[in-house]
């Protein structure tokens, strides 16, 4: 819409100097015009395009080398680089649960990386959950992590009640916090009251 009003612009100010000015002096007005163009095409910035994070071979390389060296075999760390949209996010994903919480089994830890839009923000989850909250069941947290639309926003849910000395269970807290905003009950409005001026008579 602003580069069709920007053209129609232009259009009017060469058309007014074309008429105003002598036929000699019409090719002068033609370069002035044209070299004042770009003032009137305003340019889109560079955040109004979408970014592409490029994935190169080395990504596919360093997961796999990442995968087996936390335990996984051949064939698994193949298939699991093989099919993640973001190879990079899917090693960092193993290898923080892998390397943080040791009583996950690495298999399964690929399994929920591989389920998940945000591998890097699920082992973000569990492994800050588990370092902050004791007496929690790593494989309870890593299946509410991987259920969760925002794995992060949840550990710091999870986190944060736990600071505030709520003394309630890691397992009712992670279901409090993945509790979505639709299932929660609406308050009911209070009865409006109708308030009654006198006016004085005009």
């Amino acid at each position: 819409m602003a580069m069709n009003s920007s053209i129609v612009m232009f259009s009017g100010l060469k058309k007014a100097l074309l008429t105003n000015l002598p036929r000699h002096r019409r090719w002068l007005s033609v370069v002035a015009t044209v070299s004042l163009f770009p003032l009137f095409v305003s340019v889109a910035p560079a955040s109004a395009f979408p970014s592409f994070v490029l994935i190169r071979r080395q990504d596919y390389r360093n997961c796999t080398q990442q995968l087996t060296e936390a335990g996984l075999s051949i064939e698994l760390a193949t298939q699991g680089c093989g099919m993640a949209a973001r190879p990079r996010n899917m090693g960092y994903c193993v290898t923080q649960m892998q390397k943080n919480v040791a009583a996950l089994p690495v298999e399964q830890i690929l399994g929920s990386c591989l389920q998940v839009r945000r591998p890097d923000e699920l082992a973000n989850c569990v492994v800050n959950i588990n370092r902050n909250v004791t007496a929690s069941d790593p494989l309870n947290v890593l299946d509410s992590c991987r259920r969760s639309v925002l794995p992060e926003n949840l550990s710091y849910c999870v986190v944060g009640m736990v600071e505030a000395n709520t003394n309630l269970a890691v397992d009712q807290l992670l279901r409090t916090c993945l509790t979505p905003p639709e299932n929660v009950v609406e308050l009911q409005k209070e009865d409006s009251i109708e308030l009654k001026l006198d006016t004085p008579a005009q």
